[in-house]
Formats: structure tokens, C-alpha cells, sequence
């Protein structure tokens, strides 16, 4: 039994055409059909290799050790190289050593210096400490850029 194609192409080629025309046209409808199928042939390989590349990739990601994002890390490593203090820098506290601070307004004085290099001049902790020379005053040092004077009065 002949195909529905040939049939048709019986059809319309049997009073008019050569047998050479009916030939090409049948060696022509061939290729076209061979293409076809190459083409379906070529896009179900490549859809397979697509599908096995992506499974290869999910498999691989799923090997790598996930890290989590709350854990915390172990810092870097830093050498420090520090230098034992200097006996004049250590503080020792000693107990019962002040037992009543009073202030008032009368123990605050304003010392005034020249007036040619502006309304206020900086001086160092000695000139700080040679005004205090009559009274008893500690100049106690928190870091290089914070210090703290205490002045205590002469009965305690």
C-alpha cells in the first residue's frame, strides 16, 4: 500500500510531468526529511548531554561543604609584641588613702597667664604641679590624651 505523500504525489505529477521532474522532486522531499530527522536526532542529544551536565552540577555543588552564614569564623592571627611596664607606670591602690573629697566653689581658682598670645596659655604637668606647690595634688594619667587632676585639702 503506497503512503498518503505518494499517493498525492502520483496524484498530481501523472498526466503532465516527466519521469526526470517527478524524480528531483522525490530526491528533494527525501533530503528535506533526512534533515528533519538530523535535526530531531541533534536536539535530543543535546537536551541529554543539558539534563546529564545539569545533574553532574547539582551533584558536584551538593559535595562542597556548605558553610553557614552564623557561624562565627576564627579570627586571623596577629603577633603582638608588647614590653613590660616601667615601675612608674603601675598604680597601686591603696585602702583608706583618701576618706572624704570635698569640693566648693572657693577652692576653684582661674590662673591667668600673659595676655599677648590670647586669653589662655597651655601649660605642661610640672608648671601645672609648680602652682599647686602649696597644697597637696595628684595628676593621674588615663592615656596620652587624658588626664585628671585631684587636689586634695590640706586637713585630710
Amino acid at each position: 500500500m503506497k503512503q498518503a505523500t505518494e499517493q498525492l504525489l502520483d496524484d498530481l505529477l501523472e498526466d503532465g510531468a516527466p519521469p526526470e521532474f517527478r524524480a528531483a522532486l522525490l530526491e528533494k522531499t527525501l533530503r528535506s526529511a533526512r534533515r528533519r530527522k538530523q535535526a530531531r536526532r541533534f536536539n535530543m542529544a543535546f537536551s541529554a548531554a543539558a539534563v546529564a551536565g545539569l545533574c553532574l552540577l547539582s551533584f558536584w555543588k551538593m559535595r562542597e561543604p556548605a558553610t553557614v552564614p552564623d557561624q562565627i569564623g576564627q579570627p586571623d592571627t596577629m603577633a603582638v609584641n608588647s614590653q613590660p611596664l616601667q615601675p612608674r607606670q603601675i598604680v597601686t591602690p591603696q585602702l583608706d588613702s583618701v576618706k572624704e573629697f570635698v569640693s566648693t566653689a572657693s577652692t576653684v581658682t582661674e590662673v591667668r597667664t600673659s595676655e599677648s598670645s590670647g586669653p589662655y596659655e597651655e601649660i605642661n604637668d610640672k608648671q601645672l604641679l609648680a602652682l599647686l606647690s602649696d597644697r597637696l595634688a595628684v595628676l593621674v594619667h588615663y592615656g596620652p590624651h587624658q588626664a585628671e587632676l585631684i587636689i586634695l585639702e590640706p586637713g585630710n
